[in-house]
């Protein structure tokens, strides 16, 4: 986002995000298809890490309060609701290289990317519901529910609206400052309490965890090891 040449708004932001969704989708595929190829070299279930450098100090964007965190449930809420229409279209120009998102010598972000998802054949259309289905585990769709793990301070779970499975976690340090943030936003991100679930960050590194996604601010940078982390969404980090 810092190397862009124009100012980034909130649409390029969503389209940048939904390019490193893309990327992490596009792992997903080959470690399923390949699984038994890739055992030698030891790789794990693949594991999108977003490392944002707030999580309740907030910033002004369209005169709204925002939060790195929050950026990144707003955007993953975007594509859960939009059944058609953007994030479709959003994937067909980053397949083909025309995302408008340009770099300072002219070139567009992604141009030549995801050479596996444009050799599958597959329409954009298509793509998203498997998309759905293998990082959200949502089929239908649906709004974004987050979700308070009462037996694990920090933790807000994951899931998309009508399901039961987790994908992804929130980990941060103060989840209460965060949902006032979350309650005052306009996306429409719904707030629930679970007081059965078990720690989900405990248990990430299992193979057979369900969680795809992890969301957290300068907490990780402290120390934490992970085999499964293959791809990165870094927010305001080294803009200093």
């Amino acid at each position: 986002i810092l190397n862009l040449r124009e100012e980034t708004d909130e649409v390029k932001t969503d389209l940048l995000l939904l390019g490193n969704l893309l990327s992490f989708y596009e792992q997903q595929r080959l470690f399923a298809e390949q699984t038994e190829a890739l055992r030698p070299y030891n790789l794990e279930k693949p594991l999108w890490v977003f490392v944002g450098s707030t999580v309740n100090a907030v910033y002004s964007e369209n005169k709204q309060k925002r939060s790195d965190v929050l950026t990144v449930a707003r955007f993953l809420h975007h594509v859960l609701e939009n059944r058609r229409g953007w994030a479709v279209e959003g994937i067909e120009k980053l397949l083909a290289g025309k995302s408008g998102l340009v770099t300072p010598d002219g070139t567009d972000l992604f141009a030549g990317r995801f050479p596996s998802l444009r050799q599958s054949g597959l329409s954009a259309s298509a793509l998203y519901d498997d998309i759905l289905r293998q990082v959200f585990r949502a089929p239908a769709g649906g709004g974004l529910h987050l979700c308070d793990i009462k037996s694990a301070a920090g933790e807000l779970g994951l899931k998309a609206a009508g399901t039961e499975d987790y994908f992804g976690l929130i980990y941060i340090g103060d989840t209460s400052e965060f949902k006032k943030l979350v309650e005052a936003d306009d996306a429409g991100i719904t707030l629930e309490e679970d007081a059965i679930a078990a720690s989900l960050f405990t248990g990430i590194n299992r193979p057979d965890t369900p969680l795809n996604i992890l969301i957290g601010a300068k907490k990780f940078m402290e120390g934490w090891n992970s085999w499964r982390v293959s791809n990165m969404g870094l927010l305001n980090i080294g803009r200093q």
